[in-house]
């Protein structure tokens, strides 16, 4: 995506159809946010673990006027101008209430990384201290898509499954607090519970220009 055009064609958008602060503005995104963490959720009656965001700092529009300018940046950035309103279904819709349907919250920070490490020798081709990738997929989640197309009526493409090495890098833009689903696509030589580190890295906030860091995090799974 070629920001610089966005922010110009967004600038140009905030003229003519945002100008005053009382008019209010249909879009897919209620509150963008950046996260201080991740933490892992381990399935236990599945060889899965779910990964989400936490310790967020975010930007509503129903806050304070310094809120409500810095939200109205992000839209200007990712130009989240509009929103099918004939759509019955959309990403956050505008409501006051969203329901747990409708995630409305989204990371502004992009996902640059996702990598997992074997602790265990797990096979041949995954002796201890190597990379792991390979033996995983992740569901992601994100808004980035359906703001892309342009609120497409018919989007339902919300939610992909995902080789981790090999994600569509629009899956990794604009995820919500709960990033996705990561499942083992392999089994080890052997059964028993294996050890594996992953490393989440994330890009900067495009407006604040801040880039959260993470400690790497350490998951078991039993075969």
């Amino acid at each position: 995506m070629n920001y610089k055009h966005i922010i110009i064609a967004a600038s140009v958008a905030c003229a003519a159809f945002l100008g005053c602060e009382e008019v209010e503005i249909k879009r897919a995104v209620h509150t963008f946010f950046y996260p201080l963490n991740f933490a892992i959720d381990t399935l236990s009656y599945v060889n899965e673990i779910e990964l989400r965001f936490t310790d967020c700092n975010n930007y509503s529009a129903d806050k304070t006027k310094y809120h409500k300018d810095r939200y109205k940046q992000y839209v200007y950035y990712f130009s989240d101008f509009g929103y099918r309103e004939d759509r019955a279904w959309c990403w956050g819709c505008c409501d006051d209430d969203p329901g747990p349907d409708h995630h409305s919250w989204v990371c502004v920070c992009d996902i640059k990384s996702i990598h997992i490490v074997s602790n265990n020798d797990f096979d041949e081709k995954h002796p201890a201290g190597s990379n792991a990738d390979d033996l995983f997929s992740i569901w992601l989640e994100s808004a980035y898509p359906f703001i892309k197309n342009g609120y497409p009526a018919n989007y339902d493409n919300h939610s992909h499954k995902f080789p981790l090495n090999n994600i569509d890098p629009d899956y990794l833009k604009l995820n919500g607090h709960w990033l996705g689903t990561i499942s083992t696509n392999k089994r080890p030589t052997e059964k028993g519970s294996y050890s594996f580190t992953l490393s989440l890295e994330m890009g900067a906030d495009p407006v604040t220009g801040y880039t959260p860091t993470f400690d790497s995090q350490t998951f078991k799974l039993t075969f």
